[in-house]
């Protein structure tokens, strides 16, 4: 009878977590696939698989994927996670500051209000690294409410009345100063020479796309696809920088972009960071193609 290996312990598992910084990716799917429902539930494991990755140098992209994931499951949550990140992100050699797609911020904050609340919040942690004052903060995001601001009409009324003479007189005189204006400019074209107006519009290329025509793709986003589909799906982000300059944008603008116009499609992104690469989920690919 074959003996059951034993589980490694915490310090070992922090060990093989140093060793493999990129093993805790088998846990996080693990984490993500088999979620239930429950946020706080999906949070403490993932806190607990960050302390697990103490020593690993990538331990901050746990939290920010699982502030991706719980965008879609619980919002309070994915900023919670969203500040774990940085609290990692600023313990590393490297400040990345990594943003959260425009796409995944609209769902996230649904008023202006929500999105500044948030910024305080962050700007504050940056400066002072006060981890457990940002974090009992995000529950006032979207607890923020506007004041109401009741307006005495009795007032207003005898405000309206006060002036309703000096506004009658000011549109009637823009009317005739708008009047003249025009027939001067009608006289003065008149006298010239015959103005030709030409609109311009832009070539567009005609072609049978791969992709789906409801995405709409731009042909820079369609260029970008099918150079991943060409590496294998698997392409360096100092690759995806020469390819982006050279067609005169910028990199990440580039990606998100892509991200932007699949995300209602695959509810998910479908271009992923992974260390120094850009990734595609071919399973992702697959589904915006015309097939």
């Amino acid at each position: 009878m074959l003996k059951q290996i034993p589980l490694p312990d915490e310090a070992t598992d922090i060990e093989l977590y140093a060793q493999n910084t990129n093993r805790w990716k088998i846990k996080f799917e693990e984490l993500s696939t088999n979620y239930n429902g429950n946020p706080n539930e999906f949070t403490e494991s993932v806190i607990a698989l960050g302390n697990l990755n103490i020593r690993n140098p990538s331990v901050e992209n746990i939290f920010f994927e699982a502030s991706k994931f719980m965008a879609k499951h619980d919002k309070e949550k994915s900023l919670y996670l969203y500040i774990y990140y940085l609290y990692y992100d600023l313990k590393s050699e490297t400040f990345d500051n990594k943003q959260l797609t425009k796409t995944i911020q609209k769902n996230l904050f649904k008023t202006e209000e929500q999105l500044k609340y948030f910024e305080v919040i962050v700007q504050e942690f940056v400066n002072d690294k006060d981890l457990n004052k940002a974090l009992s903060s995000i529950s006032k995001v979207y607890a923020v409410k506007r004041k109401k601001i009741k307006l005495d009409e009795e007032t207003i009324q005898q405000v309206q009345q006060q002036h309703s003479g000096t506004v009658e007189l000011l549109n009637e005189y823009l009317r005739d100063d708008y009047s003249e204006d025009t027939t001067d400019t009608l006289i003065e074209e008149s006298n010239d020479t015959e103005i030709e107006l030409i609109v311009s519009q832009e070539k567009t290329e005609i072609s049978q796309s791969i992709f789906l025509e409801e995405l709409s793709l731009k042909p820079i986003q369609t260029k970008t696809l099918e150079l991943f589909a060409k590496n294998n799906f698997v392409i360096a982000q100092s690759e995806i920088e020469v390819f982006a300059k050279s067609n005169g944008v910028f990199k990440n603008q580039l990606i998100d972009s892509i991200n932007d116009t699949c995300y209602e499609h695959l509810d998910d992104l479908l271009i992923e960071e992974d260390d120094d690469d850009y990734t595609i989920n071919t399973t992702y690919y697959q589904r915006i193609l015309t097939q």
